[in-house]
């Protein structure tokens, strides 16, 4: 299995189909992969059976804690897999990296323990979309968006940033 993955974009914040794409295959890929699936297991271990909230809750809180958001060079979108970035905290790091590489870490872990997941790519004004986060579908059928870069107050699970002038959903 790939541990390290580089893939370049087209313009320095854009979020591409080619991008989108990439994390697609790195986020299934990756919530296939046993150490995932355990590792998913394991933040969510002290939640009641079947208890939704309680479990996205605890992927969403370990992430928050783990993670420093920073942005990447210009004209390159690096993404890291989620075992790389995974690896990097058990070592006792802080994962850094940008909205694109939380994202696939983040719904990797969600669909490692059976959620379905979608992509979401916005931008707030007219131009190519410049921002992803992702949502986790609960039984009920809503989607819960997970947005990890958020500064407080809007630092919650749930939180989305309204308005967005265009969106885009790409299903995993």
């Amino acid at each position: 299995m790939v541990s390290r993955m580089v893939f370049t974009g087209f313009g320095d914040l854009e979020i591409s189909n080619a991008v989108l794409a990439q994390m697609r295959n790195i986020i299934i890929q990756s919530a296939q992969n046993p150490d995932i699936i355990n590792w998913a297991r394991n933040i969510v271990s002290s939640c009641p059976p079947k208890d939704e909230l309680c479990e996205i809750g605890s992927i969403y809180a370990y992430l928050q804690t783990e993670f420093h958001y920073v942005n990447h060079t210009a004209n390159t979108q690096y993404i890291e897999t989620p075992l790389e970035i995974l690896n990097t905290i058990s070592a006792g790091g802080t994962f850094y990296g940008d909205c694109a590489e939380i994202v696939t870490v983040e719904l990797s872990l969600y669909r490692a323990i059976g959620y379905d997941t979608t992509i979401r790519t916005v931008n707030y004004e007219p131009g190519p979309f410049t921002h992803v986060y992702g949502l986790v579908s609960i039984m009920s059928g809503e989607q819960i968006p997970i947005e990890l870069i958020a500064l407080p107050p809007y630092d919650y699970l749930g939180y989305e940033k309204l308005p967005y002038y265009q969106k885009q959903d790409y299903s995993i």
